[in-house]
């Protein structure tokens, strides 16, 4: 898993009624994130109104920033280099949610996934890997 993890992290996100976590599978280990601020009733709600204002943010400050800022990945990113990517995992809870468009839209800051990162969806870890094997494969 570590090496399907070279072309960018994996996250997966479990969020349930107990806890919620990332997972993160990247090049040098597999650590758990633990969301404290994310509660599965939360996650529910916001994710009733996924493209508000509200929701873009709430996933930004909870979710999507402090995975960001675990790896090494929320600073501003020059203009002339490319952004790394990062693979979304999410489990039943928060699948469909804008993972790729966290963030404050309307402050001059990059506060956003989409000025830290390009996003990849998948829903397991394991159609990552096969994907990776096709490639690989030519």
């Amino acid at each position: 898993m570590l090496d399907e993890a070279q072309n960018g992290p994996i996250v997966t996100l479990n969020i349930s009624s107990f806890r919620c976590d990332a997972l993160i599978i990247h090049s040098s280990g597999i650590p758990n994130l633990e969301l404290s601020s994310v509660t599965l009733e939360e996650v529910q709600q916001y994710k009733s109104d996924p493209m508000s204002t509200k929701t873009m943010e709430w996933l930004w400050d909870n979710i999507v920033f402090p995975v960001l800022a675990y790896l090494d990945m929320a600073e501003q990113v020059s203009t002339n280099q490319l952004l790394p990517h990062i693979w979304w995992v999410p489990t039943v809870p928060i699948i469909g949610a804008p993972l790729h468009a966290a963030g404050y839209h309307f402050q001059e800051n990059s506060e956003t996934a989409l000025d830290k990162v390009i996003s990849s969806y998948s829903l397991s870890v394991t159609a990552i890997i096969k994907v990776e094997l096709s490639v690989d494969k030519g």
